[in-house]
């Protein structure tokens, strides 16, 4: 599959330059950074929850970082859990499971992100697949 349908045609509309990192077959973000030897730190996981209202927010962080969900619930105002996977699925078609991009903006979703990532010099972020990173 390598980069997402929809994910491809948001960096081209957005003229925005990438480089695509390939390795090997991975289940997991952490995987796929060790598998590409990059920096745990430089690699964004994204982690969908959705509220008791419906609403949907994706959350990013590093691999290196977990989730509080008490903490997104207390910053947001909100009651977030995580979203199952067959929801997933719907809401993310082109994706494979597990290797959503980490750009809310391409599925009209709200984003969190973790401070971290926005510091970085360079982020990996899953490209739809679980062999491609898209490398900004």
């Amino acid at each position: 599959m390598a980069i997402s349908i929809s994910f491809n045609e948001y960096l081209k509309n957005h003229d925005i330059d990438y480089e695509l990192v390939e390795h090997r077959q991975t289940r997991s973000s952490f995987d796929s950074s060790t598998s590409a030897h990059v920096p745990s730190a430089e690699v964004a996981k994204t982690i969908i929850l959705q509220a008791s209202d419906d609403s949907y927010l994706m959350s990013t962080l590093s691999v290196d970082h977990k989730l509080s969900l008490a903490q997104v619930n207390q910053l947001t105002g909100k009651n977030y859990h995580l979203l199952n996977e067959t929801r997933l699925s719907e809401l993310f078609p082109d994706c494979e499971q597990g290797a959503i991009p980490s750009i809310g903006e391409v599925f009209s979703l709200d984003m969190l992100v973790d401070d971290s990532l926005l510091w970085a010099k360079k982020v990996y972020i899953e490209a739809g697949d679980h062999r491609h990173f898209i490398k900004v």
